[in-house]
C-alpha cells in the first residue's frame, strides 16, 4: 500500500516546519508529499524546497500561478497523489509519530472503509497539551463522531478519488464534502485514536465550539446558538442550502452508480444512500412548507412535524421552538 501526503500551503512559514518535521518522523513513513503552495509571499517555499532535499520521501511541490483559494488548492494536491490512500494536512499542525501507521493498518484490517478519520488533541499556538480532544468537545454538547469533520484528520482510498473530485464550488468544504459522501454511502470508519496536535491560533481558517481549547459543555452550545445568525435568521435559509447540498451529494452518487457498484463493491449503500438523502430532503421540504404558514396553521403544522419524529433530521426540540417563535 502506497501512502500519499496531499498538503495545501499558503502563508503558512510560522508553523509549517514543525508540521514537515511531523512527516519525516514517522514511524511508517509516507510515499510521497504533495504540496500546491497558493502564491505564499512569506518563506513557505523556501522552507518546503529545503524540507524536500533531505526528505526521506518523494516532495513535490507546485506554485500556483495564481490563488485559487483553500478549496481549489487541497483539490489539485488531491488530484497529483499517486498513492493508494491519501492523506489529507494543513500546514499548521504537528502529526504524531504512529498516525499513518494506525491509519493504514485500519484501511488493511477493514476493506470496506474507503474513509479512515481520527481524533486530535487540541493545543495552542505554542504547543501546549489541554487533554481535550476535539471527539471529545463534540461528544461534550451532545454531538457524534459523524460530527468530525476536520481534513486534517482525513484519510481515504484513492478509489474515492473519482466521486470526490470535482469539489463542489462554494456549498461544501472539502472536508465535509469527503465526510458526508463517507457517511451516506456507509464507508467512513471512525477511530478513537488522537493521531495529532490541532494547533489553535488567530489565523486558523475553521472555528467551532468543538476546536476550543477550553472544556465546553451544553450550555456553551446554547449560548452560541443563540447568539448565532442562524439562531435569529429565518429557518427557511437554512432548509434550502441544505435541500442544496443534499441534491448535489445525490446527483455525485447518481451520476458514479456504475463506479460505486463495480469499482468500489458498494451496492447495498448505494441504494440506502440515496433512500436516506430522500427521507432528509423530505424533512426538509415539509419543514420549509411550515415556514410559509401563519402562526396557527404554523403552530398546529410544526407540533404534527415534532409528534412525527420530523424534528429527528433537525435539532430536535430546538428547532421545534425556532420555528414556532420565528
Amino acid at each position: 500500500m502506497n501512502i500519499s501526503i496531499a498538503m495545501g500551503t499558503y502563508n503558512g512559514a510560522k508553523y509549517l516546519d514543525e508540521q514537515l518535521r511531523s512527516f519525516a518522523t514517522q514511524i511508517r513513513l509516507p510515499d510521497e508529499l504533495i504540496v500546491c503552495d497558493d502564491m505564499s509571499d512569506d518563506r513557505s517555499v523556501e522552507i518546503l524546497l529545503d524540507f524536500a532535499r533531505a526528505a526521506p520521501f518523494k516532495v513535490e511541490i507546485i506554485r500556483n500561478e495564481k490563488n485559487i483559494g483553500y478549496g481549489r488548492n487541497f483539490e489539485k494536491a488531491i488530484s497529483l497523489c499517486k498513492g493508494d490512500v491519501i492523506f489529507l494536512s494543513d500546514q499548521d499542525d504537528v502529526w504524531l509519530p504512529e498516525k499513518i501507521k494506525v491509519v493504514e493498518m485500519e484501511f488493511l484490517k477493514y476493506q470496506s472503509a474507503l474513509v479512515v478519520v481520527h481524533d486530535a488533541e487540541l493545543v495552542d499556538e505554542s504547543l501546549r497539551r489541554t487533554n481535550l480532544t476535539v471527539a471529545g468537545q463534540i461528544r461534550a454538547v451532545g454531538g457524534s463522531s459523524d460530527g468530525l469533520l476536520l481534513g486534517c484528520c482525513i484519510a481515504f482510498r484513492s478509489v474515492m478519488r473519482p466521486l470526490i473530485l470535482p469539489l463542489p464550488s462554494d456549498i461544501y468544504g472539502h472536508d465535509r464534502w469527503i465526510n458526508n459522501l463517507g457517511n451516506a454511502l456507509e464507508c467512513r470508519k471512525f477511530i478513537q485514536d488522537v493521531l495529532q496536535l490541532y494547533r489553535r491560533h488567530s489565523a486558523n481558517t475553521s472555528e467551532s465550539i468543538a476546536t476550543r481549547i477550553a472544556r465546553v459543555s451544553r450550555w456553551d452550545l446554547f449560548k452560541e446558538q443563540l447568539k448565532s445568525k442562524s439562531f435569529r435568521s429565518d429557518p427557511a435559509a437554512a432548509c434550502e442550502s441544505r435541500i442544496d447540498q443534499l441534491e448535489i451529494l445525490k446527483r455525485r452518487i447518481v451520476d458514479n452508480r456504475v463506479y460505486l457498484i463495480e469499482g468500489c463493491g458498494l451496492i447495498t449503500p448505494f441504494t440506502r444512500a440515496i433512500s436516506n438523502i430522500d427521507k432528509v430532503v423530505g424533512a426538509n421540504r415539509a419543514r420549509l412548507y411550515l415556514q410559509n404558514k401563519g402562526l396557527l396553521r404554523r403552530l398546529i403544522g410544526a407540533t404534527v412535524f415534532y409528534f412525527r419524529g420530523g424534528y429527528r433530521e433537525f435539532e430536535g426540540w430546538k428547532s421545534f421552538a425556532k420555528d414556532l417563535l420565528r
